[in-house]
């Protein structure tokens, strides 16, 4: 009888700790997400600042190769952070 209540305390500590551990995962996941959601609101708001110059301003060639650089790499940016966005939305 002594085993089996040493194996039901160990199995609580156990269950315990892995609670404490999932709770720690979706803690960091939640701060995870939601610090890829003001991630993406930056890079959305940096590619209209980008989009609206194009529409405003007169711009000579080569500024118009750097905002195009410029705006396909916030876009791939972007992107990847969907990505992980998605990952974390489903978990």
């Amino acid at each position: 009888e002594t085993t089996n209540s040493i194996k039901s305390e160990k199995k609580q500590t156990k269950d315990l700790r892995n609670n404490s551990n999932q709770k720690k995962t979706n803690f960091n996941q939640k701060k995870e997400f939601k610090k890829i959601e003001i991630e993406i609101k930056k890079i959305e708001n940096k590619k209209k600042e980008i989009q609206n110059r194009f529409i405003n301003e007169s711009l000579s060639v080569d500024q118009i190769k750097e905002y195009s650089f410029k705006l396909k790499n916030l876009e791939e940016e972007l992107e990847l952070k969907t990505i992980k966005w998605f990952e974390l939305s489903e978990n």
